[in-house]
């Protein structure tokens, strides 16, 4: 049979003190900062994960941004060509209406020098004759 002695009781008592003393000294601190370790990891992740929205959040702003200054460039260039094209066919139409100008205007020079060169031709044709007739006949024609 066991018998309870003295010494158990004693060494009973020792166990309990030095379990009293490393509780107190040791567990204690080491559970705190197991716990303050655990606290701070789930902080961190909390605000990785806000972290991760906001920046989703500023991505899909930034796409949006991005997309209305595509468009509106878009606008720009389309409207821009627009203008191009309507100067364009302005300079055509001004080219046109000044080639046609001039080409009117020549064509009535010509049709001028024309007119004058066949009226030229026609008096210097009459004389010319006039002379050759004098000078086959030997005496003026009148």
């Amino acid at each position: 049979m066991i018998s309870i002695n003295l010494t158990l009781l004693v060494q009973m008592g020792v166990f309990l003190a030095v379990l009293v003393i490393l509780n107190r000294l040791l567990f204690q601190p080491i559970l705190a900062t197991f716990d303050e370790r655990t606290r701070r990891v789930e902080d961190a992740k909390t605000q990785a994960r806000a972290l991760e929205a906001e920046t989703a959040k500023q991505v899909a702003a930034y796409q949006g941004q991005l997309e209305e200054a595509r468009t509106e460039g878009e606008r720009l260039r389309e409207s821009m060509r627009k203008m191009a094209l309507a100067e364009n066919e302005r300079l055509v139409r001004q080219t046109r209406e000044e080639t046609g100008d001039t080409l009117g205007e020549l064509r009535e020079r010509i049709a001028r020098e024309y007119r004058e060169a066949s009226a030229t031709l026609k008096a210097e044709a009459q004389e010319l004759a006039r002379e050759v007739a004098v000078q086959v006949l030997g005496r003026p024609v009148q």
